[in-house]
């Protein structure tokens, strides 16, 4: 089966929630939530002692700036100088879009939202709501999201992104509920899969929390600091198709199929995906109508 939407997100975190609400907010109606699972992925499973969510300073006399809050970030080493930038000017837009939505930052009697200095920050411009701070995120934004009536495909993991010319231009679906591959062309596919913290050797993440950084290394993006073998990154995708294989075996153990059976059928599955995407991306770099006429547009 495939089809075609105007946008693809990738991702249920609190990110791809945000991004689809956003994306529908600008009047873009043809687009479509791909998640194994709403209630799965770190963001709203992950807790700590004090959760940060970290943005502009938004309290107290001390003077802050998107510049300053940039030049911060810069300082780090993980972030470009104008992906910095940008981050800092929209975060006090992005907070507001949280409080507005539901989640409960703490504010004092005159409407300021409380803001503290973390680790190796200058300025107060850390909140937290407890030590669930991204599930409050995450159970807001879901709710907005279906009210709203943005599409949400679930059971649904990503086994390859389709490419174009070097552009993204939609992905192979494994229908977990169906049992079978489905392509999705997409004019803009948004990839908000998360699971850098699952590169490093030491995590603070539980083990089953992992992204899937892997397709987009796969599919050609660059990366940059990553303290390990680029070669290691790029065979990621097949670790987790195998974990995957894995969780459905024992599911099914429990179902009482026996597990022969489903070894049989998960290999099959998985040692034909190579042929299916090789099919599905010949479609695409093709005379594929269909993919042509999307990316037309009108």
């Amino acid at each position: 089966m495939r089809r075609a939407v105007n946008t693809l997100v990738i991702g249920s975190g609190a990110s791809g929630l945000a991004a689809a609400l956003r994306l529908h907010a600008l009047g873009v109606e043809d687009l479509l939530l791909l998640s194994e699972g709403l209630e799965r992925g770190t963001s709203i499973n992950t807790g700590s002692d004090k959760q940060t969510y970290y943005k502009l300073g938004l309290y107290g006399a001390e003077p802050d700036s998107p510049q300053l809050l940039a030049k911060t970030l810069f300082e780090g080493g993980s972030v470009h100088g104008d992906v910095a930038l940008v981050e800092a000017a929209l975060s006090t837009r992005c907070f507001m879009n949280l409080v507005n939505l539901g989640v409960p930052f703490p504010s004092d009697a005159w409407g300021q939202y409380i803001g503290y200095k973390t680790d190796h920050d200058p300025k107060r411009r850390a909140t937290s709501c407890g030590p669930y701070t991204s599930r409050e995120m995450c159970r807001a934004l879901i709710r907005a999201v279906r009210q709203a009536g943005i599409p949400i495909a679930e059971k649904r993991t990503v086994a390859e992104l389709i490419t174009v010319d070097s552009r993204a231009a939609g992905a192979i679906i494994y229908d977990m509920e169906k049992r079978d591959f489905e392509t999705i062309f997409a004019e803009n596919v948004v990839f908000a899969v998360g699971g850098p913290g699952g590169l490093y050797a030491s995590s603070v993440y539980p083990v089953g929390h992992f992204g899937a950084i892997g397709l987009a290394l796969k599919a050609g993006a660059l990366a940059q600091n990553l303290p390990v073998p680029l070669e290691r990154l790029r065979h990621l995708h097949a670790g987790a198709a195998a974990l995957s294989l894995h969780r459905r075996r024992r599911q099914k153990r429990r179902a009482g199929i026996s597990a022969r059976s489903l070894q049989r059928r998960g290999e099959n599955e998985f040692h034909d995906l190579p042929q299916r995407v090789s099919v599905a991306v010949r479609c695409a770099q093709g005379a594929g109508r269909l993919l042509d006429d999307r990316l037309a547009g009108p």
